[in-house]
């Protein structure tokens, strides 16, 4: 309703954020890309008829990139992401904790890709940014730690990768943040799996499946890919038929 009440009284500045909001509800959370595309276009066109929301332009940029990414079009996320880190640079200069957000976002892209060492550099600076603006324990800096972890864990640093893993996984278990804690565990597992570690891969994520069924029910599809994740644990151990019932229960 928000969108035709600016268009009725011609408050573009109203009409730009309402279209940014949209560009996000339903190129992302709705799953129609091209749909939030073009709310995204029109909030950007609309900040510029007024001539120029720096703010507000990079979060619809922000808000394409994550389309984007959605899509699995990761360098077009990139180029949204830049957009955005650039705008929210000159607003609140460099060490600010939007600019953080978007490394995160950068690293997600980079590391999608298999540009390990460049999805490094960006969540390395993300969670230096976030620890300074917000403290080491804030969630969204033990977020960004999460993803330092697998950053590391793809160079094939796991040692490196299993210490700070744990810093987070402990710390998201001490304040019963949940989901937090799943997606903690369920990173830390690979990780270990990764490092030939089956007995304690098989602990983890085990725990983060219980973990995330009890917060999203078990049909959700982190609990399927967490199943997935476990099939192929004991597929590495040569227990091919507990390997294929855990198989059969991700799919189902």
């Amino acid at each position: 309703q928000s969108i035709w009440s600016a268009q009725s009284v011609a408050d573009d500045r109203l009409l730009s954020l309402a279209a940014l909001k949209q560009a996000f509800v339903v190129g992302y959370l709705q799953h129609k890309p091209a749909e939030g595309k073009r709310w995204g276009m029109l909030s950007l066109a609309t900040s510029q008829k007024i001539g120029g929301d720096p703010a507000r332009e990079a979060e619809t940029f922000v808000n394409l990139g994550t389309i984007q990414l959605d899509e699995a079009n990761y360098e077009e996320a990139l180029i949204d992401f830049e957009k955005a880190r650039a705008l929210f640079s000159s607003i609140y200069g460099e060490d600010d904790e939007h600019a953080a957000r978007v490394h995160n976002n950068k690293f997600i892209a980079l590391n999608a890709l298999g540009r390990d060492r460049e999805a490094f550099v960006e969540i390395d600076r993300a969670v230096s940014l976030m620890r300074a603006a917000l403290g080491a324990q804030h969630p969204e800096a033990l977020v960004s730690t999460i993803l330092l972890s697998v950053a590391h864990r793809e160079l094939e640093e796991f040692g490196k990768a299993i210490e700070i893993g744990d810093r987070a996984l402990n710390a998201f278990e001490r304040n019963s943040q949940g989901q937090y804690f799943a997606a903690a565990a369920q990173e830390l597992g690979v990780t270990y799996r990764r490092n030939s570690d089956h007995e304690v891969a098989l602990k983890l994520l085990e725990r983060a499946r219980v973990a995330y069924t009890a917060l999203l029910g078990i049909d959700d599809s982190n609990v399927g890919l967490v199943e997935s994740q476990i099939a192929d644990v004991y597929e590495d151990q040569g227990k091919y038929a507990q390997s294929l019932e855990m198989q059969k229960r991700a799919y189902e």
